[in-house]
């Protein structure tokens, strides 16, 4: 059986945030991994209040009439009031709720790992009616014009009316997984585990596809007809939004998740491993400081940009100069990565040339990503092995969770092969991938 592109059941609580916050006087209000729900400052960074659930928060909340609507990996959905700061009621489903909810006139429609999308009353606080798909669905819904649309981990991607009829649906290669399909009137855009991204007309035709070097999550932004994404080949793209046609790419350090293209003046932002500023000819203009990968967002508010990371800190930057204002940290120091969790990404040796990979210099790779995987074995840089110099002499090497090549601190390369753990070789990169018949 292939392995899945993304595996909720493998998640543990941790200090991530992959939550989007919204915004209303000044506070920001979101969730996070480690299981609570935070209003914080915008103005100072300072936490407001705190609400505690009893599973992972990935869901971004919807405000309405000052009651948030979010989800939770512990299966419910919460409604909790920003006056009173108090939780007004919560409604269990029958699966983990990744999904963010979108809210269409007194209808809350989100999706859950039990297959559903489930049409929610607010007024009645009770399941109104649910339409079945094929597998998990951690896609968000978004609504338009009376029609929803959204993707299952089955593949397809869904357009049903407010009543839960089904109106069309469209196969792609793979799971449709994390983020926020994009929606206009003229066009719908989403992200493929099959490393495609779609743009299907609102009626279900098929208008282009562009294939990238490895999985597309949700995370398309459209302007000025330039249809803006993120590949986990390290890419983000820049498309014609009526042709599909790749008007620039530019490279990140890391893979991308489903950190959606933000533009602000004439300056595309987006998240990796740190805070990426590009021109709109794909010219990079400067990063933020380094952090944690930013697996969603960025999102911007009253001339900052925010982002939640994985190391478990809220961020704002400046979006004048990219300085860092304040970050905010939550309830845990625990850092779950995300190897194990999303299925590997695909080989490039691209990503081995010698800019990347430096002698005695760890620190400059990212730790806790793979950098590929091919036929049966993954390739990585850091995972484990950015403290081998303090490990004991005995242990020389980190088990890495996964198998994998990683080079330690004299620039030796360890092969770590999927089922046979604490298996290992220790060669020279270089030496190993020529022998694999990768590298000449």
């Amino acid at each position: 059986m292939a392995e899945r592109a993304f595996d909720t059941a493998k998640f543990e609580e941790s200090g991530a945030i992959f939550s989007r916050p919204v915004f209303k006087d000044d506070v920001a209000y979101f969730g996070g991994e480690d299981t609570y729900f935070y209003a914080v400052d915008t103005k100072t960074g300072q936490k407001r209040w705190e609400m505690k659930t009893d599973g992972i928060i990935f869901s971004r909340p919807v405000l309405h009439e000052d009651i948030l609507y979010f989800g939770s990996f512990d299966h419910y959905i919460y409604a909790v009031s920003i006056k009173t700061k108090c939780l007004l009621w919560k409604l269990k489903l029958n699966g983990i709720v990744a999904s963010s909810p979108v809210l269409f006139k007194d209808l809350l429609f989100v999706g859950s790992s039990d297959t559903y999308l489930y049409a929610i009353s607010i007024k009645n606080k009770a399941i109104v009616w649910k339409f079945k798909t094929g597998d998990e669905i951690i896609c968000d819904p978004v609504v338009l014009d009376g029609k929803i649309f959204f993707g299952s981990m089955d593949g397809y991607f869904y357009c049903v009316d407010v009543s839960g009829k089904l109106l069309w649906k469209f196969r792609t290669g793979d799971s449709i997984i994390l983020g926020t399909p994009l929606v206009t009137k003229k066009f719908v855009c989403f992200g493929s585990a099959d490393n495609n991204l779609y743009c299907m007309a609102p009626d279900g035709d098929l208008l282009w596809a562009v294939r990238t070097g490895d999985m597309v999550f949700n995370n398309a932004s459209v302007y000025d007809n330039v249809v803006y994404f993120g590949s986990r080949d390290r890419h983000i793209y820049a498309l014609d939004a009526k042709t599909g046609n790749v008007l620039w790419k530019s490279r990140t350090d890391i893979q991308i998740a489903a950190s959606a293209p933000l533009k602000i003046s004439n300056r595309i932002y987006i998240g990796a491993d740190k805070l990426y500023c590009f021109s709109c000819n794909g010219q990079r203009i400067r990063v933020s400081e380094l952090c944690d990968a930013i697996p969603s967002g960025p999102d911007y508010y009253k001339g900052n940009v925010f982002a939640g990371c994985d190391d478990g800190y809220f961020r704002c930057f400046s979006a004048e100069d990219g300085r860092l204002m304040w970050r905010f940290h939550t309830n845990s120091n625990k850092i779950i990565s995300l190897v194990g969790v999303a299925r590997p990404p695909l080989w490039n040796p691209d990503f081995f040339k010698e800019h990347d990979i430096m002698l005695g210099r760890p620190q400059a790779l990212q730790p806790k990503e793979p950098y590929g995987v091919s036929e049966n074995l993954l390739y990585g840089m850091g995972l484990g092995s950015v403290d081998v110099g303090s490990l004991p002499e005995n242990k020389k090497y980190a088990e890495p969770s996964v198998g994998g090549v990683y080079k330690d601190m004299q620039g030796g390369g360890v092969a770590y092969i999927p089922g046979e753990k604490g298996k290992k070789k220790d060669k020279e990169l270089d030496v190993f991938l020529h022998n694999l018949g990768l590298q000449g």
